[in-house]
């Protein structure tokens, strides 16, 4: 078997770290698209997420969708850097 060097080992990092990046970004806009179609489907979702959220305030499904409409294209993008 063939040694691989340090210039490989950080590119097959970086690939790794990518992929792994594009299959979140997918999943959120799965997530989204579903949301968007029956938003009633994530209710018991979001009573846990509600628990568990520091501060206080209850928050309509509507924020919930666009906190995640803006870290969508972050994630996207920092994967693909």
């Amino acid at each position: 078997m063939i040694q691989i060097g340090w210039v490989e080992k950080w590119t097959l990092r970086f690939v790794v770290v990518a992929l792994v990046f594009l299959a979140m970004s997918g999943f959120e806009g799965i997530l989204m698209r579903t949301q968007l179609v029956s938003p009633e489907t994530f209710e018991a979702i979001e009573s846990v997420v509600m628990q568990v959220r520091p501060g206080g305030g209850e928050h309509s499904t509507a924020e919930l969708f666009y906190g995640m409409l803006t870290v969508h294209p972050i994630v996207g993008i920092y994967g693909f850097v």
